[in-house]
């Protein structure tokens, strides 16, 4: 059995001559971080930050699963084309708090399922406040979604116009597998992805790959202004198919 390594006076990020170099843990404000875990869900009204939806159905949800780590599912309503898309924003306002830049590491995770993969669009991560981004691509985003051309391929995308996007299949997915899916931006010219699918609480390796985000100048492909915080999937059938989400994680060295 291995001995565990103590720290009696606490674990610092700062280097000792800073000011909070005796800060006797990692020191908080080095990043800016969003992390919904969905043990709730909280929808955006007057006066109350949440998530704002737009939709072209009268689907179900949400609903609150009763599972470990908080779960929260939605369906799309019986028709091609019903679907639902949900923003961070306070009541009708659309808030865009990430921005991604050269210089500055940035990390983002999220954990999803699908009950028919081949039959659904979606998208979970960052992108421009729009209302309908699986009909209109936005310009600005950063996030993983189903491959437009060829639905139940996992990829992830990356790019500030349709033109300059960057993108990388990470794979062909399984109906109602949950994956968690891990990005990380190194703050120059690379993002790194790790998706897992999950059973019965292992984790099992399903598609390692890479984004190239820099043609001249650190992260000149990346997005380049503000964005929200989102999820969506819109119906490619007339089934009333569930899309579940376990947690929307991203952060940015300030």
């Amino acid at each position: 059995m291995s001995t565990p390594v103590r720290y009696p006076s606490g674990v610092s990020t700062r280097v000792a001559n800073h000011l909070f170099g005796n800060f006797p843990r990692p020191d908080p404000t080095q990043v800016w971080q969003f992390f919904d875990d969905f043990n709730g869900f909280v929808v955006a009204a007057s006066g109350v930050t949440g998530w704002h939806l737009d939709e072209t159905n009268t689907g179900t949800g949400p609903t609150m699963l009763d599972e470990f780590g908080g779960v929260v599912q939605f369906e799309a309503d019986n028709a091609q084309g019903d679907g639902f898309h949900y923003q961070l924003g306070n009541n009708t306002t659309v808030y865009e708090p990430v921005k991604l830049i050269g210089g500055r590491r940035a990390w983002f995770s999220t954990c999803f399922s699908i009950e028919d993969v081949d039959q659904n669009l979606f998208f979970i991560g960052c992108h421009i406040a729009a209302d309908d981004p699986l009909g209109t691509e936005p310009t600005d985003q950063f996030g993983v979604r189903s491959k437009p051309s060829a639905l139940g391929t996992m990829q992830f995308c990356a790019g500030k116009t349709a033109s300059t996007e960057v993108t990388a299949d990470l794979g062909t997915m399984v109906d109602s597998t949950r994956y968690a899916v891990y990005a990380y931006y190194d703050g120059k010219s690379t993002v790194f992805v790790q998706v897992y699918s999950i059973a019965a609480d292992v984790y099992t390796l399903f598609a390692t790959k890479q984004l190239t985000v820099t043609t001249t100048t650190a992260g000149d492909l990346l997005p380049d202004t503000e964005m929200t915080i989102a999820f969506a999937m819109e119906a490619n059938d007339t089934g009333t198919d569930k899309f579940q989400i376990d947690w929307i994680h991203i952060a940015r060295e300030r």
